[in-house]
């Protein structure tokens, strides 16, 4: 039986690891890819919503959910759209759901094998928490990148976006097209994943 197979590979220590971040970046994906385009949609003003208000006092015009929503499912009637950067996000998330359940009691573990003192072991939960946000992050910035793109075109076929990249990829290089922005998520993602993982403990 399937189902019984996959519960074997979850509850199984080999398996797990990445079993696990495969499930849980299917549940999360969907939910990212929806809210995160909304948010670009509305701070990028991406769609031309004929209900929206003129710019007027030098404020932007106002671009409500709902209205982004209703132009897209029933103007424009292409809804597939409200998740257009789903593929891109269901691999962020993954690579960030791993460092969380693989990468960072693999690193501590391997700090503490020959450790016996309490002191540096709290010391360790940080340092891994750090190390594992820090590759997990790096490793995942080219499909945060892909991600964005998508947001900001949203009636792009993927294709056309990877394309563009590579264009540009030709001409500034690839550490300047798919790791923008780089430093500063990576400086997020490490303070957050420490946070969470760190104070949990003692809440």
């Amino acid at each position: 039986m399937p189902a019984i197979k996959l519960t074997s590979a979850i509850i199984d220590p080999e398996t797990s690891p990445y079993i696990r971040p495969l499930i849980v970046s299917g549940v999360i994906a969907p939910y990212v890819a929806f809210f995160e385009g909304l948010k670009t949609a509305q701070q990028k003003q991406v769609w031309a919503l004929p209900n929206s208000k003129n710019i007027t006092n030098n404020k932007m015009p106002s671009q409500s959910m709902t209205q982004i929503i209703r132009y897209v499912t029933y103007e424009i009637k292409k809804p597939e759209l409200l998740f257009a950067s789903i593929i891109p996000s269901y691999l962020r998330e993954y690579c960030f759901v791993a460092g969380v359940v693989a990468l960072q009691p693999a690193i501590y573990n391997t700090l503490t094998l020959n450790e016996n003192g309490k002191t540096l072991q709290m010391a360790y939960t940080p340092i891994s928490c750090l190390l594992a946000s820090l590759i997990s992050q790096t490793i995942s910035q080219p499909f945060d990148v892909i991600k964005t793109r998508i947001e900001l075109k949203p009636q792009s076929r993927l294709v056309n976006i990877l394309s563009e990249l590579k264009r540009q990829q030709h001409v500034y290089g690839w550490r300047s097209v798919y790791y923008a922005g780089w430093l500063p998520r990576v400086i997020r993602g490490m303070w957050t994943f420490t946070c969470m993982n760190y104070l949990i403990g003692f809440i």
